[in-house]
């Protein structure tokens, strides 16, 4: 213990040999501190010895700068040389230390005051219950107010004889449930099990059924119910099913929406369309067989690519694949990067040409093409132009035909010409120019 004294117990003048012995003595320290047994025991009191009979008057928590401290008075006990101080009490003062907000009692028959050690449950509150003895308490009983003052009195009642919550509420909103068979109840949320009916309000007093996701400020689920035409009664029931099922309610991205409902225990025909009877949310059998159907793909019959936008220069002895990049028609956006991609499987008619220009003097000319699928040429659809002499400026290429095409497949259109040098592919497009088009049958 660390202890901090300015001036040891000294003897008032004249006092010596006379009991009480006052002594008057300066410190650093707090009241709780100069009160902890053997405080003294931590200086040499040899010059400054004390006694059981000596009171000590005590600047505590003083200041040397400000010169200011608090006062008290104080007895000592000695007990196997352990030296304690305790606070002394005159009629009239107030015994310390005390606690703020503790009730104070007389501590003695002089008026004494000291702190009771107990304080009020709630300091807001103005009343002190007192006990109303003219009812002997028993232990065990329940408590009850025998005024309107907040007095208390014994009921009569055994504890034993009710029902114990066995956890603080939750919230003041939740409805209390039993938690065993003995009678305990709890307020804690979670599902409320009913054996008969849960109802929402009365004939003529609306209710509605409210739920709450466990995440909070995320919105509400309620069940309302409308006022009927008549004093019906509307039941919701679900068929009788075979396994475990979530059923979702996808969000409509609406302000409001209708659930679509067939009239009658079986409104539909296996296999026929339904449709819709007015404006109000019924379905009802259109009385058509999906098998009657024509089916359209979704993807739009014609494509064709015109190009190339400018003309193409291509060498000799090579296939080179050509530039398709100005498109006629394409809705489904399958013509990128000079290629076509095949959106749906299927029967297509492709069909394409390809016109080379020559030069003078070129003969012997002969340019062939073919369709490359996925990089690989489809014999299906090569073709050898004609032979070309000196009086022959234009060579064409041209196929066309029906094939099976695979979702996924990228078709490409390359050509290869032997005239020993670079010559160029027209370009522009329709029946006098270089094209590819392809046209979904099936």
């Amino acid at each position: 213990m660390s202890v901090t004294i300015y001036q040891l117990p000294t003897p008032w003048p004249a006092t010596v040999g006379i009991s009480p012995n006052f002594k008057a003595m300066v410190c650093g320290d707090d009241l709780s501190t100069i009160s902890t047994e053997g405080y003294l025991n931590q200086v040499d009191l040899q010059s400054n010895p004390v006694s059981t009979t000596d009171i000590l008057q005590i600047l505590y928590n003083f200041n040397p700068q400000t010169q200011v401290g608090l006062y008290g008075s104080f007895s000592v006990s000695i007990t196997d040389g352990i030296i304690t101080l305790m606070p002394t009490s005159i009629p009239g003062e107030i015994i310390l230390p005390v606690t703020t907000g503790d009730f104070a009692n007389w501590a003695n028959t002089s008026g004494a005051l000291a702190d009771s050690g107990y304080k009020p449950s709630n300091s807001s509150l103005s009343n002190v219950s007192m006990v109303d003895l003219t009812i002997t308490p028993v232990s065990g009983d329940v408590v009850v107010f025998s005024d309107n003052m907040g007095s208390i009195k014994d009921s009569g009642i055994s504890s034993s004889a009710l029902v114990s919550l066995t956890s603080p509420p939750a919230s003041i909103d939740y409805i209390a449930k039993f938690s065993s068979v003995t009678g305990n109840i709890t307020s804690a949320p979670g599902a409320t099990i009913n054996a008969g009916d849960i109802q929402a309000g009365l004939s003529g007093t609306a209710g509605s059924f409210i739920c709450y996701p466990p995440d909070a400020n995320s919105g509400n689920f309620i069940i309302n119910c409308p006022t009927n035409l008549g004093d019906y009664s509307i039941a919701l029931e679900l068929a009788p099913y075979g396994q475990v099922t979530n059923i979702t309610i996808p969000d409509p991205a609406n302000a409001s929406a209708q659930i679509l409902l067939g009239p009658g225990n079986a409104p539909f025909v296996n296999g026929n369309f339904p449709v819709a009877q007015g404006t109000a949310g019924i379905m009802i059998d259109s009385g058509i067989s999906s098998s009657t159907i024509i089916v359209q793909n979704a993807q739009p019959k014609l494509y064709a690519s015109q190009g190339p936008a400018v003309a193409q220069s291509v060498p000799s002895g090579v296939y080179t694949q050509l530039t398709l990049d100005t498109v006629t028609f394409d809705t489904a956006s399958s013509f990128a990067a000079n290629a076509y991609t095949v959106r749906v499987t299927g029967y297509y008619y492709v069909s394409y040409q390809i016109i080379l220009q020559l030069m003078s003097g070129d003969t012997g000319i002969i340019l062939t093409s073919a369709v490359y699928i996925n990089g690989v040429a489809s014999q299906f659809l090569a073709n050898t132009g004609a032979v070309a002499n000196a009086d022959v400026t234009l060579v064409t290429s041209a196929a066309n035909g029906v094939m099976f095409l695979t979702s996924g497949q990228i078709l490409t259109l390359s050509t290869n010409q032997n005239s020993g040098a670079n010559r160029i592919i027209l370009s522009g497009g329709g029946p006098g120019n270089t094209f590819l088009t392809l046209s979904q049958l099936v």
